[in-house]
């Protein structure tokens, strides 16, 4: 089409106005298949050609500059295209006024943006607009209504208000399943907002189970299945069921693979989802593979200091330090952190949580003092953003306490331990592994000091914990101390059984013979039986 439109008039008119629509039809195939660049360029010159032909203020102006903005938002650049959506407004407005399709198109695009740059209350007033001119347009019951209803459901959601989105759901999925049928693509996006919620909330099982209904209408109305099916391994990832997870994040890269193609930009996503799942499962070379395509096309759409690639750099960082590649470790976190100061400043999270795991590979490696200053800087960050009593600064200061107990400082180490347990049995009660967990440091602790009672009363804390597994490390560690306990209390048999049964407990988790806590109970029953 724009070969013939170039032969037949672009010589005569190269900014004819029929040219410059091809431009926008060629760019929005170069869209779809991930290639933004390319995308951008054609939107540009169809938007040069628009202003010379018809003037500025024309209504195909305002859709160029539009197409302009969605290409832009997908590629992460929100304030060029917020920008370039309100100018669109701006024209839309002026031609047709305030009551038009085309208006609530914009605001909607407009919402989408301001709730990816996480401005609530503005992505929230934009959808409010955009409902106003759909409902008056369409009726209340158009598809695009509810559309809109449940892009306000999500910001109401991500901002913290999951009742209220909860309700805006499920009225709409009532309405939606009565004016269209239960097997309408609207209805399954509306399950698909339902389950988020649920997911969020810690309920996973009836998340799972409305992810699987929606999947099922999607199936049948012949529709992408790519979102949905990653939504379900999320749920299968904190389950910790990684075999189901990884099945799904695989039906979801296979489904962007023949959609969209293997260098679509959303194939990252996916990627990033699939190389942890593969490094808890001790997949770590296939993970490492997984991230470095994940990179490879990240850089490609979005350069090399794109927020995208500081999460990438980050896991690359995990996974190494994982694999005992501890310098290969700080060199990615190194890059990460460097990525994420540049794009969100120095109190951002992201810094904070690569500064937390820079703290613990300096740790294992032995370098106290180091460790403990990113801790530090890591802690202050998570109180700046989150409060003090946060979870994530119980996290910081757990292994804070960790690096004293190394550098035989104990009394800080039972300071940073009360500290840390104290915040997460206000977060989570007294039965979560979390709490086992710091109780179980604090008893090691006590067992060094010599402070023999308090040691046995940590312990037995630990194992009265209901949600602790029957093979849960933190029970065996709960045993290991135990056994420490009574063997210098020279109650041989009762050391015998603890350390016997913490040796079960490790082996259940995998750890070899040549794992120090195993070779070191080993050595320790094999000792007190000669005895």
């Amino acid at each position: 089409r724009l070969r013939l439109g170039k032969k037949t008039i672009g010589d005569h008119e190269p900014n004819h106005p029929a040219l410059a629509s091809s431009y926008l039809s060629l760019g929005g195939v170069y869209g779809k298949r991930g290639l933004y660049d390319k995308e951008l360029d054609y939107y540009r010159t169809a938007l040069t050609m628009f202003e010379s032909s018809m003037g500025r203020d024309h209504s195909s102006v305002g859709s160029a500059l539009a197409n302009i903005g969605n290409a832009l938002g997908q590629m992460g650049q929100n304030e060029d295209a917020l920008s370039h959506f309100n100018g669109a407004l701006d024209i839309k407005q002026r031609v047709y006024g305030k009551e038009h399709p085309a208006i609530a198109d914009i605001q909607n695009s407009i919402g989408n943006v301001e709730l990816a740059m996480g401005n609530f209350d503005a992505a929230y007033d934009a959808y409010k607009h955009a409902l106003h001119v759909r409902s008056l347009v369409f009726g209340d019951k158009h598809p695009s209504v509810y559309a809109t209803l449940g892009n306000m459901g999500c910001v109401l959601g991500q901002r913290g208000d999951r009742e209220s989105a909860m309700e805006i759901f499920k009225e709409s999925l009532a309405s939606l399943k009565e004016s269209l049928g239960p097997d309408h693509i609207s209805v399954a996006n509306t399950l698909c907002n339902i389950g988020t919620i649920l997911m969020h909330r810690g309920d996973h099982g009836e998340a799972l189970k409305t992810f699987k209904e929606s999947l099922k209408v999607m199936k049948k109305c012949g529709k992408d299945t790519t979102d949905i099916c990653s939504s379900i391994g999320q749920i299968y990832d904190m389950e910790r069921k990684y075999d189901d997870a990884l099945k799904f994040y695989k039906k979801a890269l296979d489904n962007q693979c023949a959609t969209v193609g293997p260098e679509h930009v959303n194939v990252c996503q996916t990627l990033n989802r699939i190389g942890p799942v593969l490094a808890q499962k001790g997949e770590y070379d296939k993970s490492l593979k997984t991230f470095a395509q994940a990179l490879r096309l990240q850089r490609k759409h979005f350069g090399d200091d794109h927020t995208m690639n500081g999460m990438t750099l980050h896991n690359f960082g995990n996974v190494n330090s994982q694999m005992g590649n501890y310098d290969e470790a700080l060199e990615s976190f190194d890059e990460a952190l460097k990525i994420f100061r540049s794009n969100l400043g120095a109190d951002a999270m992201n810094v904070g949580m690569t500064l937390f795991c820079n703290g613990n590979v300096k740790s294992i490696t032995g370098k106290y003092n180091e460790a403990l200053l990113d801790y530090r800087e890591a802690l202050r960050i998570a109180k700046l953003n989150h409060g003090d009593e946060h979870p994530d600064c119980a996290m910081i200061l757990h292994n804070m306490a960790n690096v004293y107990g190394s550098m035989g400082d104990f009394t800080l180490a039972l300071e940073k331990y009360e500290n840390a347990k104290s915040i997460r049995l206000k977060a989570f009660g007294p039965n979560d592994e979390s709490v086992a967990e710091t109780t179980c440091k604090l008893a090691m602790i006590h067992y060094m000091n010599k402070d023999f009672e308090e040691a046995v009363a940590a312990c037995k804390d630990v194992l009265s914990v209901r949600d602790l597994g029957k093979t849960s490390m933190v029970r065996g560690d709960a045993l290991c101390v135990l056994g420490y306990v009574y063997q210098s209390e020279s109650r041989i048999r009762q050391a015998i059984k603890n350390h016997s049964e913490a040796l079960r407990i490790y082996r259940a988790n995998q750890l070899g013979n040549d794992h120090p806590k195993v070779e070191a109970l080993v050595k320790s029953i094999a000792g007190m039986k000669k005895k």
